[in-house]
């Protein structure tokens, strides 16, 4: 009887390591994936770097970051500048490719590229209401769909799992008690601080819809690694998702979400149009679809982002969405062919 007891406990015990092994392994791959979070080691020296290299405003760029050659153009002569994110910058295309570049050949005016690959449309409308160099006297704000989710992040590594976005910190705006606008600004730490601070995120990072407890389901690498992966499993928002056939910031344009990401980025886009009005400026709100929205409007005859359409039809801010002339363009076309590496969530060729 002593051995069977013995003998059944070695059975469950080899299981339950096969189990947390088996957990381990795929928290490990779905850390990469940016939906479990570990802090990364960070030397006193990479630190200092990076404090000297960031935009005091927008926190950006840090280290890996790089502008095109005529990103930041100071030309009395532009007639247009953009604002965005990697999008606008022309990541992923040709030198001379971006979508500022084209427009500029089109209408033979000098046209300023003001994108920086990975700004939220917070961090791009800080960049446009601090800069006095720009006197263009028409302005275009280039929204990526995918920048739902960075407006509702402070800390990169948060929403985007990788060693180089390791001082990804950044502003943003939340919606205040009137329904305007509040910056909450780059948050300025120590060494000591900021290790801190990334490695208990869900202490110190109070306005990041992305830090490990909250309804978003990212979580902390822990053990048992069984429990954190089943937990996972059942909350996050990437597996939710991915459950219902969706790109995974398709659920921060529902109305009413818990992030309030929609209604920030109205409001950014609302104080983007006033601004450039007090500017003399005539503003412009550029929808960019990444090809995954593309592709999933080819199939279901919807757009990931409509609720963001319908509010500025509302609105009647002045805006572009790029998606139905797009599609038109591309009638018949593989999509893979336009995407980055043949990748439908990268950017565009």
């Amino acid at each position: 009887m002593k051995n069977r007891f013995l003998k059944t406990g070695l059975i469950l015990l080899c299981l339950a390591a096969l189990i947390e092994i088996s957990s381990y392994i795929c928290v490990i791959y779905l850390r990469h994936r940016g939906i479990i979070y570990a802090p990364f080691k960070v030397s006193f020296s990479e630190y200092e770097e990076y404090l000297s290299r960031r935009d005091k405003i927008t926190g950006w760029p840090y280290p890996q970051s790089s502008l095109p050659a005529n990103a930041g153009l100071n030309s009395p002569q532009a007639y247009i500048s953009v604002y965005g994110d990697s999008f606008t910058q022309g990541a992923g295309a040709k030198a001379g490719c971006s979508y500022s570049d084209f427009l500029s050949e089109i209408l033979n005016r000098e046209v300023a590229n003001y994108g920086v690959g990975g700004f939220g449309t917070d961090q791009a409308y800080l960049r446009f209401i601090n800069n006095n160099r720009d006197d263009a006297p028409i302005v275009i704000l280039g929204y990526s769909v995918e920048n739902i989710v960075r407006n509702v992040n402070r800390y990169r590594p948060l929403l985007y799992y990788n060693r180089e976005e390791v001082f990804g910190l950044k502003p943003r705006y939340i919606i205040n008690a009137d329904g305007g606008l509040k910056l909450i600004p780059l948050p300025e730490f120590d060494y000591g601080d900021f290790m801190k601070t990334i490695s208990f995120p869900e202490k110190y990072f109070k306005y990041d819809f992305f830090a490990p407890g909250t309804q978003a389901g990212v979580r902390k690498q822990k053990f048992p690694f069984s429990i954190c992966l089943f937990n996972v499993l059942k909350e996050n928002a990437h597996v939710r998702a991915k459950l219902r056939g969706l790109s995974w910031y398709s659920e921060f344009y529902e109305f009413n979400h818990p992030s309030g990401a929609l209604e920030v980025t109205l409001g950014i886009m609302k104080e983007f149009c006033r601004e450039a009005l007090k500017k003399n400026k005539k503003p412009l709100i550029l929808i960019i679809p990444l090809p995954l929205d593309l592709a999933y409007f080819k199939e279901k005859n919807k757009w990931t982002y409509e609720n963001l359409v319908r509010q500025l039809r509302e609105r009647n801010p002045p805006f572009i969405d790029a998606g139905p002339p797009m599609i038109v363009y591309l009638q018949g076309k593989d999509l893979r062919q336009i995407g980055e590496g043949g990748r439908l969530n990268l950017h565009y060729n």
